[in-house]
């Protein structure tokens, strides 16, 4: 970049004084042509001037020049912010295309202003973006540009990946720039973030396609957002679903364990039950034997007399 003609550009006030010598000097080499034994050295001072007022224009940038660095510069950024943030075209939705926007920078207050031969205001700072939209973000790849200094502080980048629900508007602002004798409306398109920071903005120059950009992206910040919103809901109601069959299934699993437990002491239960029947009845097994021996004693004490009579009676016959 030609950042000391730009500076020559910007700095110069009023007409070139070099180049004022230089034409008059090409005026006097004329009027040395109609004298007859001047005219070669007419020539002569005729070249002269020319040589010097060629080198005054020559010695700053003029409005071509100016636009032309720009345009140098901002013309690879399509390419640039698809490398920087590896999205390509095919990752673009097709509701809205890229939009680049781009103006001279009339922010800072120690910038310099000067209007040019077209009537345009042109300043030693230029601001350039580029904007893709996909699925779930706005990307934004912007660059900051002084004409009169070519430092990495002067010149930098800025932007950055934006979700659509991150995002609340795009927007214009007016606002009043006092240029030299006069003072002059500048446009300020903006990214304006929920949380009330601004992704972007900077002067642009202003026309119906900045309308149009502004009306496209929120457009799309509206529509991106819905479906954002919704893929949430989804997502939501996925994760309630997953969450309700996991309930499910750890109560159902609690349920068996707490059936498997139930049966279980069931079982111990009826076992000691089982073990307990026997104990309960040997008293009356027991009571059964005794009265049985006691019938069987009575049984014998009584058949014993009878026996004994049997034996005296066998005694006395004989």
């Amino acid at each position: 970049m030609e950042t000391k003609r730009n500076q020559k550009y910007f700095a110069a006030k009023g007409i070139n004084p070099v180049l004022i010598v230089g034409l008059a000097i090409a005026l006097v080499g004329i009027v040395l042509l109609f004298g007859g034994s001047t005219r070669p050295i007419g020539i002569v001072i005729i070249l002269v001037g020319v040589a010097v007022a060629v080198f005054a224009s020559g010695s700053k940038a003029g409005e071509y020049d100016i636009d032309n660095q720009i345009y140098g510069i901002t013309k690879e950024m399509p390419e640039q912010a698809m490398i920087k943030y590896e999205v390509y075209e095919k990752h673009f939705i097709t509701i809205i295309k890229p939009i680049f926007l781009k103006g001279f920078d009339f922010s800072p207050e120690d910038i310099y202003c000067k209007k040019g031969s077209d009537h345009i205001y042109r300043t030693n700072m230029f601001n350039a973006a580029q904007l893709y939209f996909t699925k779930t973000k706005i990307y934004v790849y912007g660059k900051h540009v002084t004409l009169t200094d070519d430092s990495e502080e002067a010149n930098y980048e800025f932007g950055g990946s934006f979700p659509y629900e991150d995002v609340k508007e795009a927007y214009i602002e007016e606002k009043k720039f006092q240029a030299p004798n006069k003072e002059i409306s500048v446009y300020y398109f903006g990214l304006k973030l929920k949380n009330g920071q601004d992704a972007f903005k900077f002067t642009v120059e202003y026309g119906a396609d900045i309308d149009k950009a502004r009306d496209d992206i929120n457009h799309v910040i509206e529509k991106m957002t819905e479906k954002a919103e919704e893929r949430e809901r989804i997502k939501a109601s996925k994760r309630a679903a997953l969450r309700a069959e996991a309930e499910k299934e750890a109560a159902e699993k609690g349920k068996s364990k707490k059936d498997a437990a139930e049966k279980k002491e069931d079982k111990q239960a009826t076992a000691e039950k089982s073990a307990d029947i026997p104990d309960k009845e040997t008293p009356a097994e027991e009571t059964v034997v005794s009265e049985t021996e006691k019938t069987e004693e009575k049984t014998q004490a009584e058949s014993t007399p009878a026996k004994a009579e049997e034996s005296s009676e066998e005694a006395k016959e004989q």
